[in-house]
């Protein structure tokens, strides 16, 4: 409209209206690049907030989810105990030394393994790296538990330690071992919608072998997929490195076999306490 009228104005008033116009526009970018360095500002300051945060200890972690609406029942009964994370910390400082580690985890559920185990990682070393292998698909009725996993790390400010991968170690398998879960989710039926790249321990091989000093195996609890996941294993921790297998117990009695019979994998057993078991790779003399 004003193109059309400046022909009918005066010189002088065209001059001020395009002046005018000008300032709300400078004032307007003025004031947003103002707000997107006050935002820049509040960004770099909640991320010092989340790395001063790495003293979550294990109920504060399960605090922090239940905030969230998860199920406390579901978070305890679907992560390792406490206990067992403290002798699995305990085992990297007797045997390793300083400086930074590396490791696999396997079965992330919603955080409480992995946040623990890299954050004293971290504490040690923050140099210290997970690489993290999980579908994210449901299980025990929780949706995209790596999701949650995720968002966990970062409140612990310790997301950047994690290569995430959404996939499986070996082929796509039955999530929640393949029961349906308080008669609601199947997961057969459900099976094609649940998205996942396959075989990344395999590619994890090729690029690495003899590289990690620990992995944690919490995913697949079929005995047969999980001797498999072990031949791998063996060949990508280091010498004197160790693999944790969780739920080592009466309650999967396929699993303690599994276990038992490790040295045909060129391993052998160091230890158990009714829950997680330790594994490290038997060294080849002359």
């Amino acid at each position: 409209m004003l193109k059309f009228f400046k022909y009918f104005l005066p010189h002088w008033l065209f001059v001020f209206e395009n002046r005018r116009r000008h300032k709300i526009e400078l004032s307007e970018r003025l004031s947003q690049a103002h707000q997107n360095e006050r935002n820049r500002s509040a960004f770099e300051n909640d991320e010092l907030n989340l790395n001063s945060r790495l003293d979550l200890d294990y109920e504060s972690m399960i605090d922090y989810l239940v905030s969230k609406g998860l199920d406390e029942n579901q978070i305890r009964q679907g992560s390792m105990p406490e206990s067992s994370l403290n002798e699995i910390v305990s085992l990297f400082d007797d045997r390793f030394k300083p400086g930074a580690l590396r490791g696999i985890h396997i079965g992330n559920f919603v955080g409480i393994s992995i946040g623990y185990i890299l954050s004293k990682c971290y504490e040690r070393d923050n140099e210290s790296f997970i690489v993290a292998i999980d579908p994210n698909v449901p299980h025990r009725g929780i949706e995209r538990p790596n999701d949650i996993c995720i968002e966990l790390l970062t409140r612990m400010g310790i997301q950047n330690n994690v290569l995430c991968i959404n996939g499986y170690s070996l082929e796509k398998s039955l999530s929640n071992d393949g029961k349906v879960y308080d008669g609601v989710y199947n997961p057969e039926k459900n099976f094609a919608l649940e998205l996942g790249a396959g075989n990344q321990l395999s590619y994890l091989l090729k690029l690495s072998a003899d590289f990690y000093h620990f992995i944690v195996l919490d995913g697949n609890h079929n005995s047969e997929y999980l001797k498999r996941e072990l031949e791998l294993a063996s060949e990508l921790i280091v010498e004197n490195g160790v693999i944790i297998v969780d739920d080592v117990d009466l309650n999967w009695p396929s699993i303690k076999k599994v276990f038992e019979e490790c040295q045909i994998f060129g391993l052998s057993n160091v230890y158990t306490n009714g829950r997680i078991g330790i594994l490290e790779r038997v060294t080849m003399t002359s």
